[in-house]
């Protein structure tokens, strides 16, 4: 670029920004000539966000939105040289600002802020000029986010609810709170010496919650595997580790194709017996997989947990059963992780479980090799985005 003062500004003002992102990172040459600067610029994918920290996921929020107060209106008059106070001239006040909730698949996390304040209405001016509206106030959220309004007693209790929006499409938007209207001025009352005030906006108290919307949700106990089948197939990284619970909170992962077709798929915490009775993670997690479209059923087939994996499954549907009976109905796939360890006649396990659930496609991987997983891909793809042939068909 010139080396002319605005450039020097924008540098410096490329520099800070550039420094300030996760995924961003500058290197400035310096100089090429005495009158040209050169920046180099290298940017990285945010698909990768371990590099850089992950940031953790908030399913739940409760904040309280204040929308602004209209302005007040304004006593003003026609004042000429050597006369009283003529005619009334004050504008009206500035309605105060609105508060809204959009929906945005950009946004990955609830607010994490106790309350919004949209901006208060100006005064009105002399002459008949109203004043500004107030500042609006737009706050994003994932797609998928139920807000409700609520009231909370002095512990802090939720003793009532009200759903008032479900956003479960990109840019869906709804106003929550309504700025108050403005004052008028003396001018619209036609009364030298009266204004109005502003009227105050609506305080209200949200509980947002985030119920994932994803294509395919993984069900299973804790330490089956399901973690590693979401890495290897997407670019999440999701923690892994030998013990039961890594997992704590959801990773959505996608899963592209070369035709350019795509589908997610969410890594959920793991379920345990009495979940549909809020025991372990209970209900934050059943409630994650209602909207998934296919469910995939993870069970560990090497012997090393104490129940064999028809037992485990036939727990694991029997608790989303106990939930929510439509949820059992979706369509489903059986994944036998952990079949690598050979010794412990997995095969033999493999066959009853086939036999036990004869209507269920089973499929036989071994997470920790990376085995068995393209004919799962496949049939997801299948079961998830619907072909050209068969549309032709239908």
């Amino acid at each position: 670029q010139p080396l002319t003062p605005q450039n020097c500004r924008n540098i410096l003002n490329m520099k800070s920004f550039l420094s300030s992102g996760r995924h961003w990172k500058a290197n400035f040459v310096f100089p090429i000539s005495r009158t040209m600067w050169s920046v180099r610029v290298a940017t990285f994918s945010s698909d990768n966000p371990a590099e850089y920290g992950e940031v953790k996921l908030r399913d739940k929020a409760i904040l309280r939105a204040t929308s602004g107060a209209g302005g007040s209106g304004k006593m003003a008059y026609d004042v000429r040289r050597g006369k009283a106070r003529g005619k009334p001239q004050g504008g009206d006040g500035g309605p105060g600002g609105n508060i809204y909730f959009r929906a945005s698949r950009s946004c990955r996390s609830l607010p994490n802020r106790p309350s919004v304040t949209a901006g208060d209405g100006h005064t009105g001016g002399a002459n008949g000029r109203s004043g500004r509206t107030g500042s609006n106030v737009t706050l994003s959220v994932p797609v998928g986010t139920i807000i409700r309004k609520i009231k909370m007693n002095a512990n802090r209790e939720i003793t009532n609810s009200e759903e008032v929006a479900d956003l479960d499409e990109d840019s869906a938007e709804i106003l929550a709170c309504q700025g108050g209207l403005g004052g008028a001025g003396n001018q619209q009352l036609g009364v030298k010496f009266e204004a109005e005030e502003g009227k105050p906006g609506e305080s209200k108290l949200f509980e947002l919650e985030l119920r994932i919307l994803a294509d395919v949700g993984l069900v299973g106990y804790p330490n089956a595997g399901k973690s590693t089948f979401v890495n290897t197939i997407t670019r999440t990284k999701s923690k892994i580790a030998p013990y039961a619970f890594t997992t704590l909170q959801p990773h959505v992962g996608s899963v592209h194709f070369t035709d350019g077709e795509q589908f997610t798929i969410a890594d959920i915490p793991g379920l345990i017996d009495g979940a549909h009775e809020n025991r372990g993670l209970g209900h934050e997690f059943l409630r994650h997989i209602e909207r998934t479209s296919v469910l995939v059923y993870v069970v560990d087939c090497s012997g090393q947990d104490e129940m064999v994996p028809w037992t485990v499954l036939k727990n694991l549907r029997k608790e989303i059963e106990l939930y929510n009976s439509e949820m059992v109905k979706k369509p489903s796939i059986v994944l036998a992780n952990k079949c690598d360890v050979k010794y412990l006649r997995v095969n033999q396990k493999f066959r009853k479980l086939q036999e036990t659930f004869p209507d269920l496609p089973i499929f036989k991987i071994s997470a920790l090799n990376s085995e068995g997983y393209q004919p799962v891909v496949a049939t997801l793809r299948e079961l998830v985005i619907p072909s050209p042939k068969n549309n032709n068909e239908e």
